[in-house]
């Protein structure tokens, strides 16, 4: 067979815009991981939440694609001021302050889109949504 140089430099044009793709989105899940992570140690912080356990609820939240809330006030304190996270599996309570149920709906955000990016680096011709409802 014998090819002309136009075809062969289609061929590599077309290469190149899908490994140039799937690098971008290589690259667009690790920097939302990266921000996911950063969150992650900021609800961590805050009374000294074991990271394992704050790494996990999170994860669960970002397999359903969104965070669950369900939060209620600590006893003896304003509502503003402190809240709990529960997971029904396995059954977890955490104490947070609202600036560290900021960074969890963030954390789950990042999460979100990171995973979105991931699969999509199997499909790049598919469009990545960041909006996460």
């Amino acid at each position: 067979m014998r090819y002309s140089l136009r075809t062969l430099l289609i061929l590599v044009t077309l290469v190149a815009i899908i490994l140039a793709r799937v690098g971008y989105l290589k690259r667009m899940a690790q920097i939302h991981k990266v921000a996911a992570e950063r969150f992650v140690a900021h609800v961590t912080e805050y009374r000294q939440n074991p990271r394992d356990c704050v790494a996990y609820l999170i994860n669960c939240d970002a397999a359903r694609g969104k965070a669950v809330k369900w939060w209620g006030p600590r006893r003896g304190n304003p509502p503003s001021k402190s809240t709990v996270h529960m997971s029904k599996s396995p059954p977890k309570v955490m104490w947070l302050d609202s600036d560290s149920m900021d960074a969890w709906e963030k954390a789950v955000t990042h999460k979100v889109i990171a995973a979105r990016y991931d699969r999509a680096v199997y499909r790049p011709w598919t469009r990545v949504s960041e909006v996460v409802e």
